[in-house]
């Protein structure tokens, strides 16, 4: 469960996306990852291990990433605009209930930690 500490996307989460791409920035959205599902394909051809990347970053960063594995020689700058996060409402059914959570986040004196800091 997602508490008030939590200030970078998790695999639940819908990630709303900024992509530079040709010198523009291209709106993207990012399904989460269901309870028990197979991954959606992630949006506008990006590499599906970019989005372990995106669950370290906060709300308005911005990042480039390198993934020399699934596209060498590329490189993918994107910005995380912000997240919806689902949580299951029936732990024992995945799927029969989502709740959609918007988290806001205040900012305080530690906002440089990700919840794999702490």
């Amino acid at each position: 469960r997602a508490s008030a500490k939590t200030v970078t996307p998790r695999r639940r989460c819908d990630v709303e996306l900024l992509v530079h791409r040709d010198g523009a920035d291209v709106a993207a959205s990012w399904p989460a990852i269901p309870s028990g599902a197979e991954a959606p394909p992630p949006p506008l051809g990006l590499p599906a291990k970019l989005r372990d990347g995106i669950h370290e970053m906060k709300q308005g960063e911005r990042a480039s990433f390198l993934l020399p594995e699934d596209a060498p020689g590329v490189e993918f700058e994107v910005e995380v605009v912000s997240w919806v996060e689902n949580e299951e409402c029936v732990h024992d059914d995945p799927g029969a209930a989502v709740k959609r959570v918007e988290r806001k986040h205040e900012p305080h004196e530690n906002d440089w930690k990700t919840p794999n800091d702490e």
